[in-house]
């Protein structure tokens, strides 16, 4: 499960949402039954993965 904290320096669902998912991916990659706050290095290796996989399909 992956979670992330809301405060007044961000109000923006999309963003919390885009955050709580990149937690929780991370926790998936890393076992299964984890539970991951977002941290910001996260989002950074989530869109590093999203753009390797988006390489990768156009390529084929």
């Amino acid at each position: 499960m992956g979670a992330r904290r809301v405060n007044e320096k961000c109000n923006d669902v999309e963003i919390l949402l885009n955050q709580a998912d990149a937690a929780m991916y991370r926790c998936k990659s890393r076992r299964a039954n984890a539970f991951c706050v977002f941290q910001p290095g996260m989002e950074q290796a989530s869109i590093l993965n999203a753009s390797v996989a988006e390489q990768l399909r156009l390529a084929a």
